[in-house]
């Protein structure tokens, strides 16, 4: 049965993504502001990571479940990275050869198997990167060796940082962390789905405690060692809050089936929608707020039209 906490977690979440995704335009002086409000959405990924890592593994207990993974899969995550990577070459060569890309020209390794055409689906490569390595890791769980894999992982994540939060591979440490959550304790999240006063004081000190930290990470002299915890802590603190608030109107009315096409179509409307955004309007709040609605709402409507029209397509293209 599906946790529907859940599948309004990650639909929350994938707003505040496109809001994530949105580049500063105008006044420096509202820069501050504007990032304020911008990194609301600076640690989904983490958060995503988690739910990802915790979903696979918390119903694995035969090798049979691995199977069937890898053949779920396969139409979740391995058809729509394909199509979605086609797609988006063929538009950005269509559009003159963006990304250093020549008219027609088709590069199979950079644009259909890794992600150049759409940076935003290192992600999913992630998650099929630790789904082909799921047997091992069953082998390693089901010995009781995830003693051994923290510890593994750990070392690995120490020896090679890398110089942002995405290279340093942290978020495939965090998948991993909570799938071996997940294997142990798969009612996990169950129990932090909070109920009454008791909610309302959680929800109050985890906000709290996610703008903090967003302040002490906005000095300079804090390494990439400790920020990358910080964000993964941070990641923590939103998915409990999200697993804790009242439902979406929009996304539950809609079954939460459009998180995916929304995740997948909102990079490049981002910066299309923004630029178009910035011809008429000045002030960068404003047309903060106005991107993220235009490319949300552009976003639904595409998806909710494809439904319609060629729900066999929007199944292939989202993964259902």
């Amino acid at each position: 049965m599906r946790n529907r906490n859940l599948d309004n977690a990650k639909w929350i979440l994938t707003l505040l993504m496109v809001l994530y995704h949105i580049q500063f335009a105008g006044d420096e002086k509202y820069y501050f502001s504007f990032m304020l409000i911008k990194n609301f959405g600076d640690c989904v990924v983490p958060a995503f990571a988690i739910i990802s890592g915790f979903l696979f593994w918390s119903t694995v207990r035969t090798f049979d479940d691995i199977k069937g993974k890898y053949r779920r899969r396969v139409y979740s995550l391995l058809i729509p990275y394909v199509l979605w990577n086609l797609i988006n070459t063929l538009y950005l060569n269509f559009r003159g050869g963006e990304w250093g890309i020549s008219l027609f020209e088709l590069n199979i390794w950079n644009d259909i198997i890794m992600w150049n055409s759409s940076p935003h689906f290192w992600y999913l490569f992630m998650l099929m990167f630790w789904t082909i390595l799921s047997p091992i890791l069953w082998l390693l769980y089901r010995k009781k060796g995830g003693v051994i894999v923290l510890f593994v992982t750990t070392v690995a994540y120490l020896i090679y940082k890398g110089d942002n939060v995405l290279h340093s591979r942290f978020i495939y440490i965090i998948h991993l962390w909570s799938g071996l959550l997940g294997f142990y304790y798969p009612d996990f999240l169950d129990k932090i789905c909070y109920e009454g006063k008791k909610r309302k004081r959680i929800l109050c000190i985890l906000i709290f405690l996610y703008l903090a930290i967003y302040f002490i990470y906005c000095f300079d002299s804090i390494g990439m060692g400790l920020k990358v915890w910080l964000y993964g802590i941070r990641g923590v603190f939103l998915l409990i809050v999200l697993l804790n608030i009242r439902f979406e109107k929009i996304g539950l009315l809609s079954g939460f089936r459009y998180s995916f096409w929304i995740f997948s179509v909102h990079f490049w409307l981002d910066s299309y929608v923004g630029s178009f955004v910035r011809r008429f309007v000045s002030n960068p709040h404003l047309y903060q707020l106005l991107t993220w609605i235009l490319v949300v709402f552009i976003g639904f409507v595409s998806g909710v039209i494809m439904y319609k029209k060629t729900p066999k397509i929007f199944k292939l293209l989202s993964g259902r």
